[in-house]
């Protein structure tokens, strides 16, 4: 009995490492995989992009000038006669289309503020025109023997119409930035800075004398002159942005073994 019993404690030990040994066999499940990181969005960083747009303002001109010469009707000499001067001025409301890109830097420097740098260059299409007519009345010689021998004058009275047109060929501006946040994704800015473009201002004059008597002649004289302007920008606005996860996060596979 004592070697039979050795012999049934034997078997079933041996029974019992087989089956240890096979439930370290089995699949296990794989662990549960972290929660992905969550990301803050910040507004610190580099951009460029473009733009297109419409615009419209206010361009003022000043003329003036003296008029000292006319021409004789009869035979075209320039001959020197009593000076008149003129001036005035108009307003000329430029628009057109603009379009162009920017390019600057945020800096998110606390949770709900931003600081910032931007550059523009935009081409413009704006353009505007405007009219001014100047009446006068003064004496031209009508007869004479040469550039400064006038032999007979006469009374005479005219009109200087001139039509501008005045044109902002392109334009850009240098500003800082400041932003609050009303939402992660929303900032509310405002902005200022260093502006500049090129106006340029074109002209044509066409004066009308009636000398007394009734002989009328007519002259045209067109003019142009181009500047860049310098000054200053201000505004503000509402920005958002759209956040879009780096490679990499955002994706994640979560595999399990059976």
């Amino acid at each position: 009995m004592r070697c039979s019993s050795a012999a049934l404690i034997a078997t079933l030990s041996t029974i019992a490492f087989a089956q240890i040994a096979k439930a370290a066999d089995l699949p296990r499940k794989a662990p549960i995989a972290p929660a992905p990181a969550v990301v803050a969005s910040t507004w610190t960083g580099f951009y460029l992009g473009g733009n297109i747009g419409y615009s419209w303002g206010n361009a003022d001109t000043d003329h003036s000038g003296t008029v000292n010469r006319v021409s004789n009707p009869g035979t075209g000499t320039q001959v020197t006669n009593p000076a008149f001067a003129i001036a005035g001025s108009s307003s000329e409301h430029p628009c057109g289309v603009i379009g162009g890109g920017q390019i600057g830097y945020n800096w998110q420097f606390s949770p709900k503020w931003v600081l910032g740098f931007e550059a523009d260059i935009q081409a413009s299409g704006e353009r505007g025109s405007a009219a001014v007519v100047h009446p006068f009345s003064t004496t031209v010689c009508i007869s004479a023997t040469g550039p400064e021998a006038c032999i007979v004058t006469s009374p005479a009275t005219g009109t200087l119409a001139t039509t501008y047109e005045a044109k902002i060929n392109w334009f850009g501006t240098v500003r800082n930035r400041v932003g609050f946040l009303i939402t992660d994704q929303l900032l509310l800015y405002a902005t200022g800075g260093l502006a500049y473009g090129q106006v340029k201002v074109s002209s044509v004059t066409n004066s009308a004398v009636t000398i007394l008597g009734g002989n009328t002649f007519v002259t045209a004289t067109a003019a142009s002159a181009s500047k860049t302007n310098i000054g200053f920008a201000v505004g503000g606005g509402v920005e958002g942005k759209f956040w879009l996860p780096p490679p990499g996060r955002g994706n994640w596979n979560i595999s399990t073994l059976t």
